[in-house]
C-alpha cells in the first residue's frame, strides 16, 4: 500500500517548495499525515469532553479504540471513499470508522465539517506561524550582530541608485532590521489573533451542540473553551458563520506577505551591492557560478529568496479575494485555494 503511494506520487506533479526549494519543518506541519492525525486528535479530544460533561454513549473503551488507531492511516480508502461520497470529511471519517467497530459510535458527535477542517487549519497555521517567528527572532539576531561588526565601515550611501554621502555597512543592517522588527511585531500579533473555531454547529449557532447537550447551554460553552486550551488558543472564537471569516486568513497571508517584502527589499539591495562589487552573497568553494564564464558570482540566492518572495506577496491577492467571495454563512470558494 505505501509502495503503490509512493508510485503515485513518484509519477505525479510534486511542487517544488517542498523538494527543490525544501522547508523541511512547515512542510511536515502540513503533510498529510500530520493533518490526519491533527484531524483524528480533535475527534478524539471531542469525545474526551464529552464524555466529562455527561454523554453517557461514549466509553473509556471506545476512546482507547480510537487512540490506539490514530496513526494507522490508509490513504487508498479515504481515497475510496471520497471518490464515492464526493465529501472529504465523510471520507476520513468512515475510513477511521472502519478501525474503530466500538469507537465510531462517538465520532463527531454534534460536529460539522468545519469542526474539523476549520480547527485543524488554525492548529496547523498556529504551528506554522510559532516556527515562523523563531526563525525571525534568529534573523533579527543575526542581522544586529553583522551591524556591529560593520558599524565603523565606512561606504557609500546611494540616492537613485547614485552616489550620496557616506554611511557605514553597519547602518544599511540596522535599516533592514528595523523593518524585520515590525514585521516580528504584525507576526506575534497575528499568533494572538488565530481563532479556535471549536464546535459551533451548522451555521455557528450551536444548535447541534445544544441538542446533544439537552438546551444546556454552559456544556456548550465548557466543551469550546477546553478545546480551544487544549490547543493553546487565546482567541476562543464566539461568533462565525459554517467557517471561521476567512479575514482571518487574510491576516495570515499579510503578516507572511509584509515579512517577504521586507527580506525581498534586503535581497533586492544586495543584489545591487554585487553589481557594485561592494557586497557579497556566500559563494561555496565548488560553487559553478555560470557554466560559459566560470569567473561570475553571481547572487543566486538572494535571486531565489526574492522570487519565492514574490510568490507569497502575490498569494496576498488570492485570499482577499477569497475573503470577499464568501456568501453568507459560507460558500465553498475558499475550498480548493485554501488547499493549496
Amino acid at each position: 500500500q505505501y509502495k503503490t503511494y509512493c508510485s503515485y506520487i513518484i509519477m505525479s506533479y510534486i511542487s517544488p517548495i517542498n523538494t527543490r526549494y525544501k522547508a523541511p519543518v512547515t512542510a511536515a506541519i502540513w503533510a498529510p499525515l500530520n493533518r490526519i492525525k491533527t484531524m483524528r486528535q480533535l475527534w478524539i479530544d471531542a469525545a474526551i469532553f464529552q464524555k466529562e460533561l455527561g454523554i453517557s454513549c461514549i466509553t473509556d473503551k471506545g476512546i482507547q479504540e480510537l487512540v490506539v488507531n490514530r496513526d494507522t492511516i490508509d490513504f487508498q480508502s479515504i481515497q475510496s471513499y471520497e471518490d464515492k461520497f464526493k465529501h472529504d470529511i465523510m471520507a476520513h471519517l468512515y475510513a477511521f470508522s472502519d478501525l474503530c467497530p466500538i469507537g465510531k459510535n462517538m465520532l463527531h458527535l454534534g460536529a460539522t465539517s468545519n469542526f474539523i477542517n476549520d480547527n485543524a487549519d488554525m492548529i496547523l497555521a498556529s504551528g506554522s506561524t510559532k516556527y515562523i517567528i523563531d526563525l525571525v527572532y534568529k534573523l533579527i539576531d543575526t542581522l544586529k550582530t553583522k551591524s556591529y561588526d560593520y558599524n565603523e565601515m565606512p561606504t557609500l550611501a546611494y540616492t537613485h541608485l547614485q552616489e550620496a554621502q557616506l554611511i557605514t555597512v553597519g547602518k544599511r543592517f540596522t535599516f533592514w532590521n528595523s523593518d524585520i522588527i515590525l514585521d516580528l511585531d504584525n507576526l506575534l500579533d497575528l499568533l494572538n489573533k488565530l481563532p479556535f473555531r471549536g464546535i459551533k454547529g451548522t451555521v455557528g449557532s450551536e444548535d447541534t451542540v445544544l441538542k446533544l447537550f439537552g438546551g444546556d447551554h454552559a456544556k456548550c460553552i465548557a466543551l469550546n473553551e477546553n478545546l480551544a486550551d487544549l490547543y493553546g488558543f487565546a482567541n476562543k472564537l464566539q461568533i462565525c458563520g459554517q467557517t471561521y471569516s476567512r479575514k482571518y486568513d487574510l491576516f495570515v497571508f499579510q503578516a507572511l506577505s509584509s515579512l517577504c517584502q521586507s527580506i525581498y527589499k534586503m535581497m533586492n539591495d544586495i543584489r545591487l551591492l554585487s553589481g557594485k562589487k561592494e557586497m557579497y552573497e556566500h559563494f561555496s568553494k565548488d560553487q559553478i557560478g555560470s557554466s560559459a564564464m566560470p569567473y561570475k558570482k553571481n547572487p543566486i540566492t538572494c535571486e531565489k529568496i526574492c522570487s519565492l518572495c514574490r510568490l507569497v506577496i502575490n498569494h496576498e491577492s488570492a485570499m482577499q479575494q477569497t475573503y470577499v467571495s464568501q456568501w453568507l454563512e459560507r460558500s465553498l470558494d475558499d475550498s480548493a485555494i485554501k488547499r493549496i
